[in-house]
């Protein structure tokens, strides 16, 4: 009889040991879940990477903003990277692409320029987002530098939009010899003003295959072979996920076709206009008998 009481005590104390160490353990947890905080994301230092001289922070802006400074050339992929006008909202406003001043294949800063149209804003400030050029598209190589910016009372929206056409000057593309290397080496920027749209590729590569030359241009030493006659925009085709552009032309009189070099330089021509815009991460042209040497 006294084994049995005494089995019953000991079962009571366990059981009552265990039920206080449960209550224990959860209290403790409830505490560590309520006392848990996520820690919001704190902005990548890029200011060894990238240097804006203007606009400065909190400068006011007019419409089209010319923006300037220097970036390492990691910041760039093929000579350039994106800039986003947005509103303290975030609503996009305009975008457009700043353009290396030299070559960016350096580890050294790069000085870089872009003029970039936006639309009427609805709000009196906003920011000019400095995107790094991440062609990899992994999200831990994305960086950004965010500038805040506040909108002239004047600005309005533009009627114009800065775009930028490709011409060549064969002085840059060449090799230690002297000869021509037929290469995007020899691509150079020449800012042109086209009607504030919103089919900006559109408008930016119908413009480009019908505009000749400009004067200023040619006696810069650049040269150009668009206008091609019989060649024509037929149809446009962005693929948003991708950033595949599909180019469809029509070539009545196979002006495109040629020598390789010739045909070469036609061709990057018209990939780095429509490669300007941010969305366009590639250019595919059809027919496939278009650019054959």
């Amino acid at each position: 009889m006294k084994k049995t009481i005494f089995y019953f005590i000991l079962c009571l104390i366990i059981v009552s040991g265990l039920i206080i160490l449960f209550v224990k353990l959860n209290v403790l947890f409830k505490s560590q879940e309520t006392n848990f905080t996520v820690e919001p994301n704190t902005p990548v230092d890029v200011s060894d990477l990238i240097i804006v001289d203007r606009p400065q922070a909190g400068e006011i802006i007019e419409n089209p903003v010319t923006i300037s400074g220097r970036a390492r050339g990691s910041w760039f992929f093929e000579g350039s990277f994106p800039i986003k006008i947005v509103d303290v909202s975030g609503e996009l406003l305009g975008e457009g692409i700043a353009e290396a001043q030299s070559s960016w294949m350096t580890n050294d800063f790069v000085v870089f320029r872009a003029a970039i149209s936006f639309k009427s804003p609805a709000t009196s400030s906003g920011f000019i987002i400095l995107h790094n050029d991440n062609p990899s598209g992994l999200p831990d190589k994305d960086k950004e530098l965010k500038i805040p910016i506040v909108f002239s009372s004047t600005s309005s929206e533009s009627t114009v939009r800065t775009v930028k056409f490709f011409y060549y000057d064969s002085r840059l593309d060449q090799d230690d010899a002297g000869n021509i290397l037929c290469s995007q080496r020899g691509l150079v920027v020449w800012d042109h003003d086209i009607p504030f749209t919103a089919t900006p590729i559109k408008d930016t590569i119908e413009s480009f295959l019908n505009i000749p030359l400009p004067e200023e241009a040619a006696a810069a030493g650049l040269s150009s072979e668009f206008p091609l006659s019989g060649v024509s925009l037929e149809s446009l085709n962005l693929d948003k996920d991708s950033g595949l552009l599909t180019i469809r032309l029509s070539d009545k009189y196979n002006q495109t076709g040629g020598g390789a070099c010739r045909v070469g330089i036609l061709k990057f021509q018209l990939e780095a206009v429509a490669k300007q815009f941010p969305e366009v991460k590639e250019v595919k042209f059809e027919p496939e008998t278009l650019f054959q040497p």
